[in-house]
């Protein structure tokens, strides 16, 4: 059974973390539909970019499936800590990135 601080989630937000921890395969669409547009649009704020917004929103979702045993409901609720997985793959983008481009500028003048 699954636990949760008194004053937390909502009975629906209750649910799709039920139906998330039992690994119900619509509980991750049903998650993008309620969460997706304000996830991709914090993500958008960080690496200014549509296409690399959505690669990010993308590898988080999959990173929110996959490692959703980690989720505790007694500590966080479910948007704040998807919005953390979110921010966290936005800056570790953004920092490949930005090796990226010194590889590159470091490459161009070795030549």
């Amino acid at each position: 059974m699954i636990q949760f601080p008194t004053s937390s989630a909502t009975p629906q937000e209750r649910e799709l973390i039920r139906r998330l921890t039992t690994r119900d395969t619509a509980a991750i669409t049903l998650f993008y539909e309620r969460y997706g547009a304000m996830l991709y649009r914090v993500i958008l704020r960080l690496v200014k970019h549509p296409v690399l917004a959505e690669n990010v929103l993308q590898e988080s979702l999959a990173t929110i499936w996959y490692d959703f045993d980690t989720f505790d409901a007694t500590q966080h609720r479910l948007f704040p800590w998807a919005l953390m997985i979110c921010r966290s793959k936005a800056q570790e983008e953004l920092q490949s990135h930005e090796r990226y481009i010194a590889e590159c500028v470091n490459t161009r003048h070795a030549v």
